[in-house]
């Protein structure tokens, strides 16, 4: 269990870089975030996160994310976590309270209540994500990006992307070029989504 009150402001997009999130940066090798609220504004410019950067083979469990987000242009940006990169992952429980904002929206992509971007690095690559009983309560404004309250973009480069959403749903308003209730962008090649009970 853990909060943060502190802001986070972080301006890096080099490939060592594995993100900025409320709670923590790179969740990765089966690690797990549980019970923890975020209360500090995040903002950077390239996977950020109310609570997780980037999730790669974790777990975020009953999670809450409360101040806004600013994103500055790029990629992946979500109320809970801003990028999920491989192997298998969930996130159960979680909700998002706080306003994302894009602030240079001409380049960007994957912007969500819950998750921004779904995409491996890698062709031979996998992933899973489970979104369980989750919700998004802030405004998303991305005006010229894709944007969505639980995903915002399911990307390809790589072997299979699987994504399953139960039981969650969206109340906050969402303002962009590719705009969704529950996922604005899914790259069809080798995805699978179930989406199951959905407001």
């Amino acid at each position: 269990e853990c909060e943060n009150y502190s802001n986070i402001d972080i301006l890096r997009s080099d490939w060592e870089y594995g993100g900025a999130g409320g709670i923590v940066g790179h969740c990765a090798n089966e690690a797990s975030v549980k019970n923890c609220t975020n209360n500090g504004k995040v903002s950077g410019n390239y996977v950020i996160g109310g609570i997780c950067g980037t999730l790669e083979e974790g777990n975020i469990y009953k999670c809450e994310n409360i101040a806004n987000i600013g994103l500055i242009g790029k990629k992946g940006c979500g109320g809970i976590v801003g990028y999920v990169k491989r192997s298998i992952n969930k996130i159960e429980n979680c909700e998002n309270c706080g306003n994302i904002n894009v602030e240079d929206n001409s380049s960007t992509e994957g912007v969500g209540g819950i998750v921004g971007i779904i995409r491996s690095s890698g062709w031979y690559e996998e992933i899973k994500l489970d979104i369980i009983n989750c919700c998004n309560l802030g405004n998303i404004n991305a005006d010229a990006g894709s944007a969505a309250g639980i995903v915002g973009i399911q990307g390809t480069i790589c072997k299979k992307n699987e994504l399953n959403i139960y039981n969650c749903y969206n109340a906050g308003k969402i303002t962009g070029n590719k705009r969704a209730e529950i996922i604005s962008t899914i790259a069809k090649s080798n995805n699978t989504e179930t989406i199951t009970n959905i407001e």
